[in-house]
């Protein structure tokens, strides 16, 4: 069974906090290379990876003109998270590869790149490898958060694997390494593993509660597009548990989001897994506001069509 995180940003990378974690500080400041950092970091923020890749790309060199290990590390870093969004994971190895040997010369915690090595190797369907990433990544932190993103990780790693008593145990010691700040992204993984864990025991109560907790924490993030999908895995897990009214409604406030997000396909094919269950809710509100957002997805399908 493959429980596969989909993400923005390799975000998907919901182990590394994007773009902007393991940044490091470049000292002395380069004006160039921190001009077109800064750049690709707001485009990256906006959604615009294409755009955020190019920019990273260009620091990237910059960071080997400037012969500066640390400068290398974080674009390499940024370039290869790009990558992956784009789907080029293999594209991403080296560059992650080329920012941990950097991050080493630098002296500097090289557990950033194994965790996004992990990742990647996860999204890659190398979930050994992933496994064996994570093992050497836990050898080199005691920082809480890491250790947490690491356990989390290796807990979705076990649930790919079936292996639900691994998957419940690395979810404990991903609860006892988390501090009471932990971000709102990483509650959210916490909470999808929950959510697969109650699924599996056949609590889909509990599973559609805990996913919604998990779009509620990517709500908070602002990573939306992982929201509207966290509100798919809750509209799914109240649907079989013969919740069709809120399943309707998470399906339609998913679809709502794809729509306003200018994917109307994936916001079509969302209402068509929804719709079904409307008609089963004999429902005159439901079967307007389900129209109307199909009219309206409609007029966005044929503005986008050539």
């Amino acid at each position: 069974m493959k429980y596969i995180m989909l993400i923005l940003i390799a975000g998907w990378l919901t182990a590394c906090s994007g773009p902007k974690a393991g940044s490091v500080s470049v000292q002395p400041r380069d004006a160039q290379y921190q001009r077109i950092t800064a750049s690709a970091h707001g485009a990256f923020q906006r959604g615009d990876i294409e755009r955020a890749a190019v920019l990273f790309e260009q620091a990237y060199q910059r960071a080997h003109v400037m012969d500066r290990s640390s400068a290398i590390a974080d674009s390499a870093y940024h370039l290869a998270i790009c990558r992956i969004a784009l789907g080029d994971t293999a594209a991403a190895m080296p560059l992650l590869n080329e920012s941990r040997w950097e991050r080493q010369a630098a002296g500097q915690s090289i557990v950033p790149a194994l965790l996004a090595q992990a990742e990647a190797a996860r999204i890659a369907g190398q979930g050994e490898k992933a496994w064996i990433l994570t093992e050497e990544a836990l050898t080199h932190t005691r920082d809480r958060e890491e250790r947490t993103q690491l356990h989390g990780l290796r807990a979705l790693l076990a649930l790919e694997s079936d292996d639900f008593e691994t998957a419940t145990s690395e979810r404990i010691a991903a609860q006892r390494a988390a501090s009471r700040s932990a971000s709102p992204r990483l509650l959210a993984r916490l909470a999808e593993i929950d959510g697969h864990l109650a699924l599996q025991q056949g609590d889909t109560v509990a599973a559609a509660t805990a996913f919604e907790r998990e779009a509620g924490g990517y709500a908070q993030a602002g990573r939306y597009t992982d929201m509207a999908r966290a509100t798919v895995r809750a509209a799914a897990a109240y649907a079989a548990g013969g919740a069709n009214e809120q399943a309707v409604d998470a399906y339609f406030r998913a679809a709502r989001h794809y729509a306003a997000a200018g994917d109307p396909l994936l916001a079509l094919t969302t209402i068509k897994t929804a719709l079904p269950l409307v008609s089963e809710l004999e429902s005159d509100v439901w079967a307007g506001r389900m129209a109307l957002l199909v009219d309206q997805v409609s007029e966005a399908v044929k503005k986008t069509s050539p």
